[in-house]
Parts: C-alpha cells; sequence; structure tokens
C-alpha cells in the first residue's frame, strides 16, 4: 500500500470502520513507513484533545442580548450613505464645491490634451519614417476617398468649361 492511500484511510482505520483485510492493510504499512506513523499520532492526538473539549454555556441572557444588539445596528449602506450625506453637507457649508469642479474639468481637459498629444507625436513619427513615394501614396488615397464629393461639386464643372473656352480661342 502506497502512503498517499494509507493517509485516507488512516481517519477510517482509527474510527474502526474498515474491513477486516483492509485495516490490516493499512496497520501493516503504518507499522513500516514513519510518515504514516507520524499522521496516525497527530490524528489521534487531535481526536483526543477533541474529546476532552469542555462545552461553555453563555451567560443567562446573553443570547437575547446579543440578538437585540445585532437588531439595533443600521446596516453598512445605510452608514455609508450617511457618511456621504456630512461629506456633502460640509462640501455645500465650506463653498468648495465650484473649486472641486473646477479641479475636475481641469483634470479632464488635460487628460484630453494629452491624448491628443501623444497621437499627433506617433502620427509625425510615422510621417517622418515613410519615404517621399509613400508620402506621395498616401496623398493619393486621400484624394481617393473624397473622389465622389469632388465628382459631384459643380465648380469643376464650370472649370472644364472654362478649359474648353481656352482652347477654343488659341
Amino acid at each position: 500500500m502506497r502512503c498517499d492511500q494509507a493517509k485516507k484511510l488512516i481517519p477510517v482505520y482509527l474510527d474502526g470502520e474498515l474491513g477486516q483485510e483492509e485495516a490490516r492493510l493499512v496497520k501493516g504499512h503504518i507499522a513500516s513507513c514513519a510518515a504514516c506513523q507520524k499522521e496516525l499520532h497527530a490524528l489521534e492526538r487531535s481526536w483526543k484533545m477533541l474529546g476532552e473539549w469542555k462545552n461553555i454555556d453563555p451567560a443567562p441572557g446573553y443570547v437575547s442580548r446579543f440578538w437585540t444588539k445585532v437588531s439595533l445596528e443600521r446596516p453598512w449602506y445605510e452608514t455609508l450613505g450617511q457618511e456621504m450625506g456630512e461629506a456633502l453637507d460640509r462640501l455645500r457649508r465650506r463653498r468648495l464645491a465650484p473649486v472641486y469642479v473646477m479641479v475636475c474639468v481641469l483634470l479632464m481637459t488635460s487628460i484630453f490634451s494629452l491624448r491628443n498629444y501623444w497621437q499627433m507625436r506617433e502620427a509625425q513619427e510615422l510621417a517622418a519614417s515613410l519615404d517621399q513615394e509613400e508620402l506621395e501614396m498616401a496623398a493619393d488615397v486621400e484624394l481617393a476617398e473624397n473622389f465622389d464629393i469632388i465628382q459631384e461639386m459643380d465648380f469643376l464643372e464650370d472649370l472644364e468649361v472654362i478649359e474648353d473656352l481656352d482652347s477654343l480661342e488659341t
């Protein structure tokens, strides 16, 4: 029998609930294994101490006093709500609310500005890493994206008419 199997059976062995064959195997293993002997003695000592446990009866009226005290306590969420209300009252009395609002606005503006700065910096680094051919291609892509808008512009048609007139005069 292996140690892991024996250690699982030691509590049942101590209770005397093992069959004769299993009890003989566990007893034989314990006799030859120091680690399992130590486990057996530790469990025997623990059960002996639990057997010596004495019940202590509470003082008369303890249970009723305990439940009365529990019923008088307010739940945590009511306490938190009261504390938040008191904090808001202190803010109103000190008239610091405008200051806090301004700090929040400045903080949000700073965050937005930093985000835009980092995006612009990344775009500049990307543009700096492109060669001339890639820059021209990027400009052509922008024109291609807006081609439908450009095609429908009336003034371009007027320019075509003017160009036709120029060619007729020469």
